[in-house]
């Protein structure tokens, strides 16, 4: 793949291709059978920081490119927002199908200390395009790593795809929230009735996952409020 905007120095010599179990943490069942279904391989190609381009760190110190290969042009948001979240960084993704693409990012905040999921506050989708015609000006004049992710943001807002879930989908979060609600309360009554060591760290740790699923099926709601 070639970003030509992107300086060469950031490009991997050997482009590492990223298994799907690394993602799968965090995952709810519907999520982790989705990435099966619809993604063939994800490949980190670029890795943007202060030794490879110049540009200093911001909130967060790299901007990396992940190419994201689907096996049909289907709606994968939900796995898109996932990456998002679970990467550290300004995360550039490319979609690719066939012989078009799409590129997208998103606004988050850091992770924080007892949470290894980031918090997304804003998408954005760019349209569908033949690949090598996507718009992702580099910017060298960016003072760090926030300024030129903000850019490459706002560029890709020029051009949006209009990204909102079916009703049907909406509906069926909310269905997916209030069964995650039932099973917090059952564990953690069996928490507060459970004094065996492994088995109360057990049982905290499936009650953090459930709380972030949770968390992010209320991000999801609210950014098609919006």
């Amino acid at each position: 793949m070639d970003f030509s905007p992107f300086p060469s120095a950031t490009v991997l010599a050997e482009p590492k291709r990223l298994y799907k179990l690394d993602f799968m943490e965090q995952c709810d069942a519907r999520l982790r059978k989705m990435m099966v279904r619809e993604v063939a391989k994800t490949v980190w190609t670029h890795q943007l920081n202060e030794s490879t381009c110049g540009m200093k760190p911001g909130k967060f110190d790299e901007l990396l490119v992940y190419e994201v290969w689907i096996k049909r042009k289907a709606n994968i948001f939900d796995i898109l927002r996932h990456f998002q979240r679970r990467v550290p960084h300004h995360l550039l993704l490319l979609v690719r199908y066939k012989d078009e693409c799409h590129l997208t990012t998103a606004v988050k905040d850091p992770m924080v200390e007892g949470k290894d999921v980031a918090v997304v506050r804003d998408t954005v989708h760019g349209e569908w395009m033949p690949f090598g015609k996507q718009p992702v000006p580099f910017a060298p004049k960016a003072a760090n790593l926030d300024e030129l992710h903000a850019h490459i943001f706002d560029v890709l807002s020029d051009t949006p795809e209009v990204v909102r879930l079916s009703p049907e989908r909406l509906s069926e979060i909310k269905v997916e929230i209030d069964e995650i609600k039932v099973e917090l309360s059952r564990l953690q009554n069996l928490f507060r009735n459970t004094f065996n060591r492994s088995r109360r760290l057990e049982l905290r740790h499936r009650i953090l996952q459930l709380n972030q699923q949770c968390e992010a099926l209320y991000d999801t709601l609210e950014e098609n409020e919006q």
